[in-house]
């Protein structure tokens, strides 16, 4: 049954994906596409996927303060290589690479699930603070642009009202079913859900009293700043984007990460496209270089979780086998 439920659950988001894409790049050619790829600045590709890189390293970093008052400290290799892994498994499993992540570095330094995923949450909650503060503060300075680009993005855009009603319709249906099916299952298991609940608490109210709140604020400082230059740099490889300011460079960075948020394969792969396209259309950048943008912009992200986080799986794979011998 568990199986089953998990392949309607990835199959729905698979098919969303695949429309989302299907609209992405409706009316243009695959070899348009491949052209400006190939006609792009390799050097500010090259330069926006080290700041990728770079901003994982910091996150790693801070993962690893984060985990410090719980009286375990892994190396900021080993986070980083877990993180990475956590991305790996995002691009396939959307929503369940902080699982993957917490698992990896269990393999590597034998820490608990339940320290390690409160580590990740608090980590989150801090990125989300983040983006929020962003988003107000790019309000209230290009209230204008900001407004337009909420119109462009609304969900009327995306998915036809009537496909919307369904889709939720039939989603409600599935998740009441699951949960009729797992009725008595739920209840069982709701004492031992409690217990790491409490222990979760307990490990949050530890991770809250940490004593290196600056060099965390530091760390999500530059986490911020590599992953807007892993955006930003990218418009200096387009000859049509190369003009663009860093006004241009927050609202599609606001807009991309709306778009790895969504719950996705391929690292909101389609969504994220959709919405960098429609931040780029109120700077009157033209659908082809929206398109070519977004294609880059998502590229760069996705390759890196592809290849550096397949690598980075092998690898905690790999250093397991050394912490046992």
């Amino acid at each position: 049954m568990n199986t089953l439920k998990n392949i309607l659950k990835y199959g729905i988001i698979m098919i969303i994906c695949f429309f989302l894409i299907k609209q992405t790049y409706k009316g243009f050619e695959l070899n348009e596409i491949l052209e400006g790829i190939k006609n792009s600045n390799f050097n500010w590709l090259f330069l926006a996927t080290v700041s990728n890189i770079l901003s994982h390293v910091f996150r790693a970093a801070r993962w690893r303060l984060l985990m410090l008052p719980l009286n375990f400290s892994p190396s900021i290799f080993k986070t980083f290589i877990a993180d990475l892994s956590g991305l790996f498994a995002n691009l396939f499993l959307p929503r369940l690479g902080e699982v993957f992540r917490c698992t990896a570095l269990k393999r590597m330094e034998k820490i608990p699930i339940n320290p390690s995923l409160s580590s990740v949450i608090v980590e989150r909650s801090m990125d989300v603070i983040v983006f929020l503060l962003i988003s107000i503060l790019s309000f209230f300075i290009l209230s204008k642009k900001m407004l337009i680009i909420f119109k462009l993005i609304s969900i009327q855009n995306l998915i036809p009202s009537k496909k919307t009603f369904f889709l939720v319709l039939i989603l409600s249906t599935l998740i009441l079913l699951v949960l009729f099916i797992f009725r008595k299952k739920i209840s069982i298991y709701y004492l031992k859900i409690s217990e790491f609940i409490k222990q979760f608490l307990k490990n949050l109210k530890s991770i809250l009293d940490n004593k290196n709140k600056l060099l965390i604020v530091v760390c999500t400082f530059y986490i911020w700043l590599f992953y807007f230059l892993s955006i930003y740099l990218v418009f200096f490889a387009i000859n049509s984007t190369s003009h663009l300011n860093l006004d241009t460079g927050i609202i599609v960075l606001i807009a991309s990460s709306l778009g790895l948020a969504a719950p996705i394969q391929g690292g909101g792969a389609g969504a994220m496209h959709i919405l960098v396209i429609a931040a780029l259309n109120i700077f009157n950048i033209s659908k082809k270089d929206s398109i070519l943008s977004a294609t880059l912009i998502h590229g760069i992200q996705f390759i890196t979780a592809l290849l550096a986080g397949g690598i980075s799986m092998i690898l905690s794979f790999i250093l397991k086998n050394n912490n046992t011998k």
